[in-house]
């Protein structure tokens, strides 16, 4: 009985290590670089904007409406209170 214990033990122990050692010799382990990466990215962009020459086009844009006629204060005020007035009668 510990016989077998022993030898049971001794079966998973060699099993396990070898699975570890497959898996550390047999694979790749992936390591994402995120300072050096981002750093060169950030220079090789800085490097392209500094050496490019800028030619800027003029922007096209559309002529801007007239504006509105200005309406008197006294007409905008006899329309608000048509307004109202029909507003208020629409209501009740």
């Amino acid at each position: 009985m510990l016989q077998t214990a022993v030898l049971s033990f001794i079966f998973i122990f060699c099993i396990h290590y070898l699975i570890l050692f497959f898996q550390k010799m047999l694979t790749i382990r992936k390591e994402k670089d995120l300072l050096h990466s981002s750093i060169e990215k950030y220079q090789t962009m800085y490097k392209q904007i500094s050496t490019t020459t800028t030619t800027t086009t003029p922007i096209q844009t559309q002529p801007s409406p007239p504006p509105p006629p200005q309406a008197q204060p006294l007409e905008m005020k006899n329309e608000l209170k048509e307004y109202m007035l029909n507003h208020l009668h629409a209501v009740v």
